[in-house]
């Protein structure tokens, strides 16, 4: 039943008939547990497998927060490694002394960095945004 649910899946856009062929169908129930255990197993093969790990790695679904104490060549080899591990699984970076972006939130070194080592974050939105929210910011803060 799971291969049926996760390997036939048919969907229509712009009024065309498609056969998924590869990949899981996002819009299935199933899915998102299905990736959350698949990239769990691809990113414990990965980590294990590289001799210069990060400090921190937390993901969600399919994205990934890290936080490295390493040059930024010894992340770029960590990630050409990983890219090569799946045919069809690929990881891009964001790399930065300051600020990255993650799950809608700019998390940045602001004045409490220097001094205490607190990250601080807030809400960031796309470009593609289309309302306007000039008051609305959310601050958070973690220990690095």
């Amino acid at each position: 039943m799971l291969r049926l649910i996760l390997k036939k899946n048919s969907f229509q856009f712009d009024g065309k008939d498609y056969f998924q062929i590869h990949g899981i169908a996002m819009g299935t129930k199933m899915a998102v547990a299905f990736v959350n255990i698949f990239m769990a197993k691809i990113e414990r093969q990965i980590l294990n497998q590289s001799v210069k790990k990060p400090t921190v790695w937390k993901r969600y679904i399919d994205d990934v927060f890290s936080l490295w104490d390493l040059s930024n060549r010894d992340i770029e080899n960590f990630i050409v490694q990983a890219n090569s591990h799946h045919s069809t699984i690929k990881f891009t970076a964001e790399i930065s002394d300051t600020e990255v972006i993650f799950l809608h939130t700019a998390i940045h070194q602001g004045e409490r960095f220097k001094e205490h080592s607190i990250l601080d974050i807030k809400t960031h939105f796309k470009p593609t945004e289309t309302f306007s929210v000039h008051s609305l910011h959310l601050v958070s803060s973690t220990k690095c």
